[in-house]
This record gives structure tokens, sequence and C-alpha cells, in this order.
């Protein structure tokens, strides 16, 4: 499943546009914040999710099937 942002809570570090190896990630200018581009191109490693310093990013795992 694709990442989910809270832009309420997004400080804009860009921290998950630089860490993301897949370019999931860019950077919204005009809003000063981070937002999901590619969300197919996310492959659940969590890594924004644990490098996001506001915890503003949830990645929600589907069940196997």
């Amino acid at each position: 499943m694709p990442p989910i942002i809270d832009r309420s809570l997004c400080s804009g570090c860009g921290i998950c546009v630089f860490g993301c190896g897949t370019d999931v990630f860019a950077f919204d200018a005009a809003a000063e914040k981070s937002e999901v581009k590619r969300p197919r191109e996310c492959v659940d490693c969590f890594i924004c999710v644990d490098d996001c310093p506001v915890s503003a990013i949830v990645v929600k795992v589907g069940k196997p099937k």
C-alpha cells in the first residue's frame, strides 16, 4: 500500500524525499511540504516511516490473500 502523509504534521524537512530509494516522494515547494508523487513505486520498506522526525508518514499494509 502506498504511504500516506499527514500534511498537518509534515514539517517540510524533505527527509522522506531524499531517503526514499524508489522516488515515491516529491517536495511541493508552494506548500513547503512533502507529497506522495509515485505511490505505485512504494515497496513497503518503512524507511520513510522510521526516518520522519514528526511521525507524519504511515504505510498501511494489507492482509495477504
